[in-house]
């Protein structure tokens, strides 16, 4: 009964959340001016901005002072007794990464990894903004569309 309720209970309280922010936000958008409709996705989008820009902090902030501690590791392959020397080291964040002889690492934080990192948290965190767009525009879309038949209907009688 009681992992019933451990799960149930936070699935409940999230549906709430997220119907009572699609009401809000269908409300916003139902107002005669446009802008209140677009406070919502605009909030969405500064939270999904700051989010972007604490991970890249993070990631510039833990790349540039990293220490290392290296390990040489030499691997002995007993089907033709070939020899291969790896270095592995640990950073201080617990990031392992190894380099083979040639120098070229083969795991760990570099450039390219950290622009695609934050650029899929800036593209997931935007989820929300994008589905709260969405809303609007079919909302305002409906709007026009009910005062064009409004229009219409008086122009007719």
């Amino acid at each position: 009964m009681t992992n019933i309720v451990a799960i149930m209970l936070p699935s409940i309280i999230m549906l709430a959340i997220v119907s009572g922010t699609v009401f809000l936000q269908v409300y916003l958008s139902k107002m005669d001016s446009k802008f209140p409709g677009l406070i919502l996705p605009f909030l969405s989008f500064l939270f999904a901005l700051m989010t972007t820009i604490g991970i890249a902090s993070y990631y510039s902030f833990t790349t540039s002072h990293e220490e290392t501690t290296s390990i040489e590791v030499i691997e002995v392959n007993e089907y033709d007794d070939s020899e291969e020397t790896y270095e592995l080291s640990e950073d201080e964040t617990g990031v392992i990464s190894f380099e083979e002889e040639d120098g070229e690492m083969e795991s760990g934080g570099t450039t390219i990894s950290i622009i695609l990192t934050t650029l899929t948290i800036f593209l997931l965190s935007n989820i929300p903004t994008l589905i709260l767009i969405v809303i609007y525009i079919l909302t305002r879309k409906r709007m026009n569309k009910e005062k064009y038949v409004n229009r219409t209907r008086i122009q007719d009688l």
